[in-house]
């Protein structure tokens, strides 16, 4: 990108608001859950490592943090209302 990295950061924060790390923290979330409703039927801790969080508690206080709920529940809930749905 030819940036050094405050100016890499201050362009990211201000085009996303985000820090660096919060950004990607938030793309990687948002994997999670998609990984999570998937018809793979995958495990929290093998979802958290295919976004790339090793470790399954700090990837579920972060999951919790951004979706106000746990991995499992969001895998559960969502999956039990939209299968009720159709």
């Amino acid at each position: 990108m030819n940036l050094g990295r405050t100016v890499f950061y201050k362009k990211l924060r201000g085009i996303t608001g985000y820090s660096p790390n919060e950004y990607l923290r938030i793309v990687r979330m948002k994997k999670a859950a998609e990984l999570l409703l998937s018809e793979e039927n995958l495990t929290v801790a093998e979802v958290a490592f295919q976004v790339g969080v090793h470790d399954p508690f700090y990837f579920s206080k972060c999951f919790k943090n951004q979706f106000g709920m746990a991995p499992s529940v969001y895998q559960r809930g969502v999956k039990k209302n939209s299968s009720s749905e159709e």
